[in-house]
């Protein structure tokens, strides 16, 4: 005789769609967060203001852009490794599947020289976790209803590594505009606004 089939609502809210969920969005905020640090403080040069700030934000931002993000990655996924590794997920493979396609387009920039300060919006293409958590919400969902005996929480946690990296390969980036302000240091350096770095993250992961 067959087990009796678990519950939608069981599985639907059960520990493997939540915990997924969890880590997955933890792996995605580290790598954003990365990628915000990297705008938070740009080095002054004898250039002109706009000058440095371009480049300063090209030599940061094309790191992301590398076909080759081993190195790069072995840092930044570091903190949600032993969470992914619960899921059966790479960390590495996790960063490379979520920053594939990543690009950005730098807009023009605003320099006040007397008050020492910069504006500017940079278009970034990413991956929106939030989208992909919908996704793997609903795949997952459905995966569970069809089940006909509940699964162990080990199996619950290991379809849904399985099902969150599905998500993350055939996610499309999206484009979004991340406005940024710098102030000029005594030293030279552009330094951004305070709140930055964690507004930039925000929105990246959106």
């Amino acid at each position: 005789m067959a087990g009796a089939r678990p519950s939608p609502a069981c599985l639907q809210g059960g520990v493997g769609v939540n915990v997924t969920q969890r880590m997955g969005s933890l792996a995605a905020v580290m790598l954003a967060v990365a990628i915000a640090a990297c705008l938070a403080v740009l080095p002054g040069c004898s250039k002109s203001a706009e000058d440095t700030i371009r480049e300063s934000l090209t030599r940061q931002l094309d790191v992301f852009k590398a076909d080759d993000k081993k190195d790069l990655l072995k840092d930044l996924v570091k903190p949600a490794k032993s969470a992914l590794d619960q899921l059966g997920v790479d960390a590495d493979e996790f960063g490379v599947a979520y920053l594939k396609g990543f690009d950005y387009e730098l807009g023009g920039i605003t320099v006040d020289e007397d008050a020492g300060t910069a504006k500017l919006v940079v278009t970034v293409s990413i991956k929106s976790m939030n989208d992909i958590l919908n996704s793997f919400t609903t795949s997952y969902q459905e995966w569970a209803t069809a089940q006909d005996s509940a699964p162990s929480n080990d199996e619950l946690m290991k379809k849904g590594g399985e099902l969150l990296m599905d998500e993350v390969e055939a996610a499309k980036p999206k484009k979004v505009d991340v406005t940024l302000a710098y102030k000029k240091g005594d030293d030279g350096t552009w330094v951004a606004s305070d709140g930055l770095a964690d507004e930039v993250a925000k929105v990246l992961v959106g």
